[in-house]
């Protein structure tokens, strides 16, 4: 590590940094709708990297040279541009978007990396752990219907300037009249959603840690399986089943991919596959929860969201750029789609899968990049990092959101780990 950052250690006044990325942590998982001009956060992530450049001599060939990160991110917005322009040849949105999903990601990347590499991983991802433990807190309380949480998420919501009486309409009745799921608990997150990209991605980082880094755990045993447990219990009132699936989908790829006994792995994998249809109808039986369900309109609404996306890549295989939205062009294929169930869905919402929407918005170069990107995670981490990864890529499939499409949580938990693989050198990574 730079000796000179070293040193600054030792000064009270460098704790600002740290101070900083709490609030842009905080503002990013609690305030995200929080605006002036910009969001909130946002601007805390130019002050930090501002204070960072002028306090500091900040290696920035070191933090920059072979970065993976950077270079796609730097590729996915050159696509990013590119395809919006040829779609759209507007070029003052497309700059708009090329900073809100190319820049941002950048900015929160390269200032998780300054903070870790300052300050050292363990209390950035103290914070990390904390913030999330905090909203899943949130959550489990007002899954308990205990009213105190939920008035505080009301209070969070004003102060955003979002009308609580819009969102739960949202909610309740979305793509006319098609939708009707209950007011699911979120804690403090802007939504459900994002409350499982965040349980996600720190089940992930625990993952990690316990395979192939346990510097990046902070936590006793006795503390991780707690939080671990309150993740679950948080995901269960959420209500959200991508979370879920994406929680238990890491143990079948562990055993997978990095257990040693393998041939046992794929027997155990095998029978899982077999008892789960059989489990999830013995719980939706048994439990009255959303998880459970599948009379829900939300369900049935991805086969025609991904058939549209789809066909849309397929008339259009190099991309569709950041301005135009599935449903602008649903009346175009709705002869294909008009006898599917609950079809009219096409009209009102987006696409609802990462990948599908990856491949609408960027097309085949796009989902270049991301394969390339994923081959150097696994080079320079293991495949260990790609399996922690998995929950979050499946809640994503039936998202809007995620890594290259506004997916902003997932490129803090990367700078924690670009800094991790920095510090303990590039020859060991693939050990």
């Amino acid at each position: 590590m730079n000796n000179t950052m070293t040193l600054a250690r030792a000064y009270p006044q460098t704790l600002t940094g740290l101070g900083l990325f709490l609030l842009f942590w905080t503002l990013a998982v609690i305030m995200v709708k929080l605006e002036m001009g910009l969001p909130a956060r946002v601007w805390v992530l130019l002050l930090g990297l501002g204070w960072f450049a002028l306090m500091f001599r900040v290696p920035w060939r070191t933090l920059l040279n072979d970065n993976a990160h950077l270079n796609a991110l730097a590729a996915i917005m050159l696509v990013g541009v590119l395809t919006t322009l040829l779609n759209s040849l507007d070029w003052s949105n497309a700059i708009l978007m090329a900073v809100k999903w190319a820049l941002q990601p950048a900015l929160a990347f390269l200032f998780t990396l300054l903070v870790c590499h300052l300050y050292g991983t363990r209390p950035v991802i103290l914070i990390f752990l904390a913030v999330v433990a905090l909203t899943s807190v949130i959550a489990v309380l007002q899954g308990l219907e205990f009213q105190p949480a939920w008035d505080l998420k009301y209070r969070f919501e004003q102060w955003q300037g979002l009308d609580r009486a819009q969102i739960f309409a949202i909610e309740q009745e979305s793509g006319g009249d098609a939708y009707h799921d209950l007011y699911r608990s979120r804690g403090l997150s802007y939504s459900p959603i994002h409350l499982g990209y965040q349980i996600t991605l720190v089940a992930g980082l625990l993952y990690y840690a316990a395979i192939r880094a346990p510097q990046l755990n902070p936590l006793s045993p006795f503390w991780t399986w707690s939080l671990l447990l309150l993740l679950l219990a948080a995901a269960i009132f959420s209500g959200t089943r991508s979370t879920i699936g994406g929680l238990v989908l890491l143990l079948p790829l562990h055993f997978l991919f990095c257990h040693s006994r393998r041939g046992l792995a794929v027997l155990l994998a095998l029978l899982f596959a077999l008892m789960l249809p059989l489990l999830f109808m013995l719980a939706s039986e048994l439990l009255d929860l959303r998880i459970f369900s599948t009379s829900d309109s939300s369900m049935h609404s991805r086969v025609p969201l991904t058939l549209l996306g789809l066909q849309l890549f397929w008339d259009n295989p190099l991309g569709h750029g950041w301005l135009i939205e599935a449903s602008d062009l649903a009346d175009q294929y709705w002869h294909r789609l008009y006898q599917i169930d609950n079809a009219e869905v096409v009209v009102y919402r987006g696409i609802h899968n990462h990948a599908v929407k990856m491949l609408f918005v960027y097309g085949v170069f796009g989902a270049g990049i991301l394969v390339h990107y994923l081959i150097k995670l696994k080079q320079q981490f293991g495949v260990a990092i790609l399996v922690a990864l998995a929950p979050y890529g499946f809640h994503a499939l039936f998202h809007n959101d995620g890594i290259f499409l506004g997916g902003n949580y997932i490129w803090v938990w990367l700078g924690i780990m670009h800094c991790y693989w920095m510090e303990r050198g590039q020859d060991d990574s693939t050990a």
